[in-house]
């Protein structure tokens, strides 16, 4: 579902990163000043002045993740490796990758950041030595991540065979108010398990021509030009695929379910759907603002939702390009507060 890519300044494909002779991730020679087009696109600065995502924390079931990793320094938990072993190193950083598109600390020099990168990451290691997986092991890896009290759970790969054990652990991670974000096919093979049970949500990329078995993805998000960190040193790798779309919108997840405390899983996936902007004969794309700030009727259906009007502010012809992103950055910042303000107000006016 995801595959880590060696970044390469004028190569328009990278290359597939070799699995290295001692089978674990090298550190990438490569750091990039840009900020990842996805992230671009889903403009998380306007957020971050309301949520950032801090309390919530985010599983990554998959080969487990780094705690080693620069831009994760103290955001990852020991976690639980269902094959037996620490769950919180990553030989393989595919795991990594995923918690850095999530929940990345902000550093100094590169334009990378996690959507949500004050959420804490929870490893959940279900691929064995040679980075296989079964439904069973996903199985035991979503009980674990609801056990150990997982607000959202990334599940970015999965199986063509549906399976019992799977889906009913699918049915106890809602049952716990874990909310079960899973990756669909990169292909036209249809929707991966656990992404086909009813109770997870569905995640395909926006890009993809055609979407997979579009009837059964409930959302997508961008995933192409996407890059994230690796298990060791400050280097990026390049990312794509449906897997890195699911880490997205569980980081938008981790912001909704920061700034509504109060909202189940069930709501904060409805926030969620109900604002995606639709696209004509697709599943609809994540609209990371709208699932934060958008208001809602006490106790009216996700339905009707409505995000406030954006702001433009017109920028003087020869600004500079800091100067403009610092201009459009505050503008978003004033938006929210400005969404922050009226949601107040209507919950002083609304009756108890």
């Amino acid at each position: 579902m995801i595959r880590l890519l060696l970044l390469a300044a004028l190569a328009a494909a990278p290359p597939t990163l070799p699995t290295p002779a001692g089978g674990c991730v090298p550190p990438s020679p490569v750091t990039s000043a840009e900020t990842p087009p996805p992230l671009r696109r889903l403009a998380p600065r306007t957020i971050w002045p309301v949520s950032r995502g801090g309390g919530v924390v985010v599983a990554v079931v998959d080969t487990g993740v780094s705690a080693a990793a620069v831009d994760l320094r103290g955001a990852v938990l020991p976690g639980t490796d269902v094959t037996g072993g620490p769950a919180d190193s990553d030989c393989r950083g595919r795991g990594t990758a995923l918690a850095g598109i999530v929940a990345a600390r902000p550093e100094g020099g590169s334009g990378f950041t996690g959507i949500a990168p004050s959420s804490t990451v929870l490893p959940i290691r279900v691929t064995d030595a040679d980075g296989k997986l079964t439904g069973d092991r996903i199985a035991a890896g979503i009980r674990a991540a609801a056990d150990d009290g997982a607000d959202v759970i990334l599940v970015a790969t999965g199986v063509t065979a549906p399976s019992g054990t799977l889906a009913g652990a699918v049915r106890y991670a809602a049952g716990r108010d874990a909310l079960v974000v899973a990756s669909a096919a990169d292909s036209g093979t249809g929707v991966a398990y656990p992404a086909a049970y009813p109770e997870a949500l569905a995640v395909s990329a926006a890009e993809a021509a055609a979407a997979p078995a579009a009837a059964g993805v409930d959302l997508t998000a961008p995933a192409d030009g996407a890059f994230s960190i690796g298990p060791t040193g400050p280097g990026h790798y390049g990312v794509e695929g449906a897997g890195v779309a699911a880490a997205y919108v569980a980081g938008a997840a981790a912001l909704a379910r920061s700034y509504h405390p109060g909202l189940t899983a069930d709501q904060v996936r409805d926030r969620l759907e109900a604002t995606a902007r639709p696209v004509p004969g697709g599943p609809a794309t994540l609209d990371a603002y709208a699932a934060v700030t958008a208001l809602a009727p006490r106790g009216g259906p996700a339905g009707t939702m409505a995000a406030a009007a954006p702001i433009t502010v017109p920028v003087p012809p020869g600004i500079s390009t800091s100067a403009r992103t610092a201009l459009l950055t505050a503008a978003g910042a004033a938006a929210a507060l400005l969404v922050f303000a009226l949601a107040a107000a209507w919950r002083r006016r609304a009756p108890a």
